[in-house]
């Protein structure tokens, strides 16, 4: 008898260390595939290609994103998942005329194997107005909801951000306002408005 509970106990063993260093590898091994090597991918998504103009500057890891992907402390610690970001940025910069100047590839890290994906992958464009001015375009895909995020930020939307603040507070309601230009309902692009931008800037 003791001798059948050892050799459960050495195969449970067994089965444990060899799960524990394929996921080691597979976590570690999985974000190098986030750069080049899903290219295709991003053609298929109408997203831009990380080339040899592009550099992996750093990585960040956090418990959760606040207001780029929801995810709760609470539910990672759950799951088991940790976010992490890939910061790329495009090393062949022309600044006078509109540019793609970085990425942002978030991805989670988990214990169990079929968890460990990539969730979103986030563009920055600018177009330098003047030397005063400038439009900022966000974009990100989803890719677990399979889905578009788009906004733009330019000095107009920032004008009617603080015009709809001060009707709001002249009229005693009470609105959130934030000097930074989140993201709010004027600045919110649909794909095909988004796309029609880039366009329009000879980035597409």
């Amino acid at each position: 008898m003791k001798r059948r509970y050892f050799k459960i106990f050495t195969l449970s063993l067994l089965i444990i260390l060899t799960y524990t260093t394929l996921v080691y590898y597979i976590s570690n091994s999985l974000p190098n595939t986030y750069g080049t090597e899903m290219n295709g991918k991003r053609t298929e998504l109408g997203l831009n290609l990380i080339q040899d103009n592009w550099k992996l500057d750093s990585i960040e890891s956090f418990e959760y994103i606040e207001n780029e992907i929801s995810i709760s402390k609470f539910i990672l610690q759950i799951k088991n998942e940790k976010l992490f970001c890939q910061h790329w940025s495009n090393q062949n910069l022309d600044t006078l005329k509109p540019y793609l100047k970085e990425k942002k590839i978030y991805y989670t890290k988990s214990f169990w194997l079929w968890k460990n994906r990539i969730e979103a992958e986030n563009e920055y464009f600018i177009n330098p107005k003047s030397k005063y001015e400038k439009i900022v375009l966000d974009r990100t895909y989803d890719f677990g909801m399979k889905k578009w995020y788009n906004s733009i930020d330019t000095l107009a939307t920032e004008l009617k951000i603080l015009q709809d603040f001060r009707r709001a507070d002249s009229l005693g309601n009470h609105m959130y306002f934030c000097a930074t230009g989140d993201i709010n309902e004027s600045s919110i692009l649909s794909n095909s408005e988004t796309i029609k931008v880039l366009k329009n800037w000879k980035l597409k």
